[in-house]
């Protein structure tokens, strides 16, 4: 800017401003420190194993409601995960004792019976489903108890945004299950 005087003289006055490469200079240490700092954050996140205990939590970070997993296989060392019709790579470490699991299912007659998954098909082939999970659009999950067989714990999968109960018997988990399902208070 420009300012003329009495005498007709100019003088420039200074501004107080950035320059182009300093503001890129700026940029690019901001860039440098979310690198180091952002990165190691977002990559403990994806990083998390999969285990019993946090299968709901883990799932829902995975991508937009509602989701599936499906792990398969004779060795369980398949999985489909899917959300909206959509394949998801997992990231996740799997950290599950898949070949030691035993489920438990309450039928239509009140009773609380073992099951296994339906097969799961693919083209001309038909392989074993070792564990399947779903988070539905409203947010609830599956709801079941698996049994680590080698262990003899529990972890109790109730429907609605709870985190998985661990118990050390079948008749504590089916208890704490009744209790939830028809106390609508709870719900």
């Amino acid at each position: 800017m420009l300012v003329v005087s009495k005498n007709k003289q100019f003088i420039q006055e200074e501004h107080k401003a950035f320059t182009l490469v300093e503001l890129l200079l700026v940029l690019v240490i901001v860039g440098i420190i979310y690198s180091f700092v952002g990165g190691t954050i977002i990559t403990t996140k994806a990083t998390t194993p999969l285990r019993l205990d946090n299968l709901p939590d883990v799932l829902r970070e995975v991508g937009k409601q509602p989701i599936q997993l499906k792990i398969y296989g004779s060795d369980c060392d398949k999985y489909l995960l899917m959300s909206d019709n959509e394949n998801i790579e997992l990231k996740n470490p799997i950290d599950i004792p898949l070949k030691d699991l035993i489920f438990y299912k309450f039928d239509i007659y009140g009773q609380l019976q073992e099951f296994k998954f339906l097969q799961h098909r693919e083209e001309n082939r038909v392989e074993e489903t070792c564990l399947e999970f779903d988070i539905f659009k409203n947010g609830a999950n599956s709801s079941f108890i698996v049994k680590i067989e080698k262990t003899n714990k529990f972890y109790l999968y109730k429907p609605y945004f709870a985190k998985p109960s661990i118990f050390n018997s079948l008749e504590d988990a089916k208890e704490s299950l009744i209790r939830r399902d028809l106390n609508p208070k709870s719900l």
